[in-house]
This record gives structure tokens, sequence and C-alpha cells, in this order.
């Protein structure tokens, strides 16, 4: 596990690291989830497919942006976030077919 304190951060982080699964807060002080996720989207479309949002609002929702992924309430159901996380590193490991 690796953790940084803010979007910039982790932009930075995921230019040059590989990783099957990102856990991200939907409000930053530095960006928002919905800035990581354009620019995944945009730089390394592999693990755009990888976020998952945690957020306190209640309003906040990333389906506009960032449609299909998944996001959780800090502090609630732990295990549907783990049974999600699961799934995203087994396919993010599971061998390509080509």
């Amino acid at each position: 596990m690796t953790r940084v304190e803010s979007g910039h951060a982790a932009i930075l982080l995921l230019h040059h690291e590989e990783f099957d699964a990102i856990v991200s807060d939907w409000q930053m002080d530095d960006g928002s989830g919905a800035d990581l996720y354009r620019w995944a989207l945009a730089e390394r479309p592999a693990i755009a497919e990888r976020i998952v949002f945690l957020s306190d609002g209640e309003a906040d929702d990333p389906s506009t942006i960032a449609p299909g992924r998944p996001m959780f309430r800090k502090g609630q159901d732990s295990h549907a976030l783990t049974s999600v996380l699961y799934e995203i590193v087994r396919q993010s490991r599971a061998p390509t077919l080509t």
C-alpha cells in the first residue's frame, strides 16, 4: 500500500508506478477525484478502471464524470468496499489474452 497526501502527489506517483487498485478521496485540498480520474483517462486509461472513490459528502456523485466508478461514503460499508477492491485487483492481475 502506498499513501500520498494530495491529488497532485497521486498524479505524480501514477506517472511512474503501476497499481492494482487506487482508492481516492473525491474532495482534496489541491484538486478532486474527478481531476485524478480525468488525468488517468487521458494519460493512463488502463488505471482509470481501477479507481474507487471515497467521500464525506452525501451529494458527491461521480457518475457524470467517472461513469461506472464506485464511490463509498467514508466509515460505511467496508465489506462492500473490500469486495469491490478485491474484484478490481483480480481483474488487474488476470492474464491478458493476445
